[in-house]
């Protein structure tokens, strides 16, 4: 008996270790922190023509890795859009604002490479840090008044290469990570699954920040992390269930 409860502790705990868990987000602000349009009547909008994003889903592995990061969009018709970078703040405490990770944008669907940029220190708020200058900003409203002007969506490229080109504050380039591309009514995801250099998690969670070119509707939002305490309890009531189940056939024999 004592051989067969520890055979199934060793199947659970195997088990426990491939579990992975899913948080969901929102689309709770309209622009990133401290950044407005200049074309005041955007501000009070969350969405300005297309697409509607109304959050996702982030699926760890068990080490709190990042899985995959998926969004959705709620409907509309639009063309000509492409995904903006996807940002993310590994939070180190509650006033970090900035960004860890990007995962360069496009069109298509594809491997998208995955750059660590902590070290040059791109802040999330306008006008800290490199602020504005480090970004490529979103059209001027007043001549595409469907576009939401004055907003980052991507870092400007001289940042990924010859202004830190062999210096300390080098960037990194972590590998590729798998793109879903766009469609309307999209649920698009990023798949890190495949890649070696994984996105660690810590305790305070990540902050997100994600767009399309057009920055009509953007994601800025913190994602907790899954607590490993429902991990372990998972794995003790499978292993109850199976200690009672044995015990059951061993009353019926």
């Amino acid at each position: 008996m004592k051989r067969i409860v520890l055979l199934l502790g060793i199947i659970v705990s195997l088990s426990i270790g491939q579990v992975a868990q899913a948080i969901t987000f929102g689309d709770s602000v309209n622009y990133w922190t401290n950044w407005v349009s200049s074309d005041v009547s955007d501000n009070s909008r969350d969405v300005i023509n297309h697409p509607d994003i109304s959050g996702g889903t982030v699926n760890f592995n068990s080490n709190r890795s990042i899985d995959k990061i998926s969004f959705t969009n709620v409907g509309g018709s639009w063309s000509n859009l492409s995904s903006a970078d996807l940002f993310i703040n590994v939070l180190k405490d509650a006033n970090d604002t900035t960004w860890d990770y990007i995962v360069r944008g496009g069109f298509a669907a594809g491997n998208r490479e995955l750059f660590n940029i902590s070290g040059i220190g791109l802040s999330a708020l306008k006008g800290s840090g490199f602020g504005d200058s480090g970004y490529v900003i979103t059209a001027n409203a007043l001549t595409e008044p469907s576009i939401r002007n004055d907003h980052p969506y991507m870092v400007q490229q001289d940042l990924l290469n010859t202004r830190y080109n062999g210096n300390p504050y080098n960037i990194l380039d972590l590998g590729p990570v798998s793109f879903a591309g766009l469609s309307q009514g999209f649920l698009t995801s990023y798949d890190f699954s495949n890649n070696s250099n994984k996105v660690q998690i810590g305790d305070m969670g990540f902050i997100l920040g994600w767009g399309m070119n057009c920055a009509n509707d953007m994601i800025y939002e913190q994602v907790p992390v899954p607590e490993p305490g429902t991990m372990v309890l998972l794995g003790a009531g499978l292993l109850g269930l199976a200690i009672f189940g044995k015990r059951r056939m061993g009353k019926q024999a």
